[in-house]
């Protein structure tokens, strides 16, 4: 959620116009650029751990000749 913020006020914001020479102006891309990889490695993060939990909650496969629970033979 926080993200979502940061993205907003990187993108919503306007460049000033300094009349002091001094004063070093931030580069608009640079700045778009660091709001955003953060959010797309975020993206990624969630990507996989979504499929990583998946996987777990999904039931084995089960395994071929096995007919289940009380079929073996005694």
């Amino acid at each position: 959620m926080a993200q979502v913020f940061i993205l907003r006020s990187a993108l919503g914001t306007a460049v000033v116009d300094h009349d002091d020479a001094r004063v070093p102006r931030p580069r608009r891309s640079a700045e778009i650029a660091w709001a955003v990889l953060p959010a797309i490695a975020l993206m990624l993060v969630l990507w996989a751990t979504w499929q990583e939990s998946r996987a777990t909650m999904e039931p084995p496969a089960p395994m071929p000749g096995h007919a289940g629970h009380g079929a073996h033979a005694s």
